[in-house]
């Protein structure tokens, strides 16, 4: 959380050249900003240097003025370092105004200024700004359905930045804000969280596919959505989305995956294809996160031969499972599917249905409590070890929770699955020596 090395290198005198150089820029690109905004440039990068350009920014009263307030922001934040950020919680401050403002359709260039500020701090600071910027993530998202056309096309292009910089690591500590903004009522909105998920799956498909389980729902909700911009995102994304699973038997079956979520028609066809599939590798949660929505269907449809061969491909599945926690996000929709089963008219049915909940129940109702809360409890007990050993009073609350994060998501990484409160028994065994 200290300064960058450019900056603690550098005397005073090349801060302010840099300074005056970004400054320069924006003038360039806003037509005469720093004429316009009165800006009078410190000798150096200073917390009350950073305080007046926040001030400036949250009062720009053009699209110059903003895009000025933004460059002055960002180069004074990176000659800093991200520790003023912290001490000042200028980052919070400025994003709380863009919200109020956005309440009440007022001062959108100060909206504008202040998410071309954040753009501009993660471009400079990169991943020491993370713990700042994932935060704030929900507003960004947000304001990409704004009103006005210019703070919509600047939440996006930081949108697009922020992700850019993530450590593969806070991949999952990013996606609420895109679960939220794929629910929402915009279809703008939705669009750009879908397309944010392709980019993110090809850039760190390890981390993401932990995150399948919650991602693949809310993406089938947009296939199904009224707009055809958004289908046609959903529709997309799915194939890059099915670039995270690493389980062979499952990769080979991606054209009936794909096909399958896109037809509810074709659904007879990909469970047969499924049972025909001899799974020789154990099952995942981020392969589940694919086939459970073809099985669910399967299991609610009116023809008999369906909801049975869905019955045994679940039963299968579920066998295949070697870490229990893996099944657990899947237990609140698949349990009640096949108690409906249990009741159907035929015996075969039925027969198949109760060998299914005997497979999905079989170590997983202990760990169902667990696992929904051991990522959780797994980062809060990482944070506060963590803040300890750095010094909890000098540790930003945000950098602590950030560092719980980061270390959970490498926890599940070299667990390989998801977290249950049950493995932290096991975790000094399993983890490589030294770690």
């Amino acid at each position: 959380a200290a300064a960058s090395p450019a900056a603690r290198s550098s005397p005073s005198r090349s801060r302010a050249a840099l300074l005056r150089v970004r400054a320069a820029a924006a003038a360039g690109k806003g037509g005469a900003a720093s004429e316009e905004s009165g800006f009078e440039l410190p000798e150096a990068p200073s917390v009350e240097a950073l305080e007046r350009f926040l001030a400036e920014a949250a009062s720009a009263a053009s699209a110059s003025a903003a895009t000025a307030a933004a460059i002055y922001v960002s180069a004074c934040a990176s000659g800093l370092g991200p520790v003023p950020l912290h001490a000042t919680r200028a980052v919070p401050r400025l994003m709380n105004a863009a919200h109020e403002s956005a309440e009440d359709r007022s001062a959108p260039h100060a909206r504008e200024a202040a998410v071309l500020c954040l753009n501009g701090m993660s471009e400079r600071l990169g991943f020491a700004f993370e713990p700042l910027a994932l935060p704030q993530l929900p507003q960004i998202v947000a304001l990409v359905g704004d009103r006005d056309r210019k703070v919509g096309e600047a939440a996006v292009r930081t949108l697009e930045t922020v992700v850019s910089c993530l450590d593969p690591l806070a991949v999952p500590a990013a996606m609420p804000a895109l679960y939220h903004g794929m629910r929402t009522v915009s279809w703008h909105v939705k669009e750009v969280c879908l397309r944010t998920v392709g980019r993110l799956a090809a850039r760190a498909p390890g981390p993401l596919g932990a995150c399948m389980p919650e991602c693949v729902p809310a993406v089938i909700g947009c296939l199904n959505d009224s707009n055809a911009k958004v289908q046609s995102a959903a529709s997309e994304v799915i194939p890059t989305m099915l670039s995270c699973v690493d389980n062979p038997e499952t990769q080979s079956l991606k054209a009936m995956i794909v096909r399958a979520l896109r037809e509810p028609s074709f659904t007879l066809e990909a469970v047969d294809e499924i049972l025909s599939q001899t799974f020789v590798n154990a099952m995942d949660g981020t392969s589940l996160a694919f086939l459970m929505p073809i099985l669910l269907r399967g299991l609610r449809s009116e023809t008999y031969e369906l909801v049975k061969k869905a019955a045994t491909c679940a039963g299968n599945m579920c066998a295949l499972i070697v870490n229990g926690a893996e099944l657990a996000p899947f237990l609140p929709e698949l349990n009640p599917a096949l108690e409906m089963a249990l009741e159907h008219s035929s015996p075969a049915v039925r027969a198949e249905a109760a060998t299914a909940r005997d497979k999905l129940l079989e170590g997983v109702g202990e760990l169902q409590a667990s696992a929904r809360k051991g990522r959780d409890v797994v980062s809060e007990l990482l944070r506060t070890r963590l803040a300890d050993a750095l010094g909890a009073a000098t540790t930003p609350p945000e950098v602590a929770a950030h560092m719980g994060s980061l270390g959970t998501s490498l926890l599940e990484r070299l667990f390989a699955g998801k977290l249950s409160t049950s493995l932290l028994a096991e975790a000094p065994q399993r983890l490589p020596a030294g770690l």
